[in-house]
């Protein structure tokens, strides 16, 4: 049985992962395994890393771009936190996972929920309360379940690159 563990930082990235990835990769892994690493210690998350690496299962870890300088740069820092990691399993998201929600709208619907259409990388957690806000949503979750209802994964992938880039990792 082929088994997955997708490492992400925190809740929003969890309920993408779960809505909108999971779905994608169900006939290709027998077991899906979505873990929060943010709260954790790093030795922790490293040794589970590593008993994931010797049982031979793969995995994916997922952090935001935020504001650095580049990917490689993104990348170093997390290897100082997390040794363990390989970094070919390191997937960026360019700049923070409230662009990849914002990136699988249709434009009409993006427009409804005051997101702009295009080019979602640059998308901030700022910007994205901003435009729930402007959508009159009381919460960040009615929001994002909002956006979730309406997802179409080909228009995602091509409004962010890193969207299509990890869709094309997942499927290998």
């Amino acid at each position: 049985m082929k088994l997955l563990y997708i490492w992400v930082e925190g809740n929003d990235d969890e309920r993408f992962i779960n809505n909108i990835i999971l779905p994608l990769l169900e006939d290709k892994y027998g077991y899906i395994v979505v873990q929060q690493y943010a709260n954790r210690n790093s030795a922790r998350v490293c040794k589970f890393i590593n008993s994931i690496n010797s049982q031979g299962h793969k995995y994916y870890f997922l952090a935001d771009y935020n504001e650095s300088k580049c990917i490689s740069q993104k990348k170093r820092k997390i290897l100082r936190k997390y040794k363990c990691l390989d970094d070919k399993y390191i997937i960026i998201v360019k700049t923070e996972i409230e662009s990849w929600y914002c990136a699988g709208l249709k434009n009409e619907i993006a427009n409804k929920l005051h997101i702009p259409s295009g080019n979602t990388e640059l998308i901030t957690k700022e910007m994205f309360e901003l435009y729930r806000k402007k959508a009159k949503y009381d919460t960040k979750i009615e929001y994002l379940l909002a956006i979730i209802g309406s997802y179409a994964i080909e228009i995602a992938k091509s409004k962010n690159k890193t969207v299509a880039y990890y869709i094309g990792k997942m499927q290998d």
